[in-house]
């Protein structure tokens, strides 16, 4: 029988709901941050592939392919009968990381348009009111926690002397 070991590379605590083939009735598997479980030992193949199904379509992807690059990557993954190792576990968190930093970035740079925008003249929306918009953003300590120095603080800026047909890649 196959066994389906289920990962959990983010910081908060994942609750995957699924069905499984003829029935209507929801199960649920729960992953603490780091760590992961075991699921369908007694399950036919058809119950596995059914699964996995549902897991990729979730956003899961294979442990093995945590040791290269990954966009877009949700932190959670999945390994047919052998364990998912720490490494994959911690290359996955990392992965993680760098996407929400990224999407981070993405919207930093899509507030910053969007306020250079608002400060225009409400007749000739090409005249600039301001001559630079900026947004800033900084990472909150929350009231349990104590800086790590890797919060995120970061600024980005709309000039009114850049060229009109500058693209970001957003």
């Amino acid at each position: 029988m196959t066994r389906i070991y289920v990962a959990n590379g983010t910081k908060q605590r994942l609750k995957f709901n699924f069905r499984l083939p003829e029935s209507n009735r929801i199960h649920e598997l729960e992953v603490h941050s780091g760590h992961q479980e075991v699921i369908g030992e007694q399950w036919s193949q058809q119950h596995v592939e059914y699964f996995i199904k549902q897991l990729e379509h979730a956003g899961f992807h294979r442990a093995s392919d945590t040791n290269g690059r990954m966009k877009d990557f949700s932190g959670w993954m999945y390994s047919l009968d052998k364990p998912t190792t720490e490494t994959q576990i911690e290359s996955g968190h990392e992965a993680r990381v760098e996407t929400q930093e990224r999407i981070s970035a993405v919207e930093a740079q899509r507030g910053a348009l969007a306020m250079d925008q608002a400060n225009r003249a409400p007749k000739d929306r090409r005249k600039r009111l301001a001559k630079i918009t900026t947004v800033e953003v900084e990472q909150e300590i929350g009231p349990r926690d104590s800086a790590t120095g890797r919060e995120v603080k970061m600024s980005v800026s709309v000039d009114a002397g850049a060229p009109e047909n500058s693209r970001l890649d957003i």
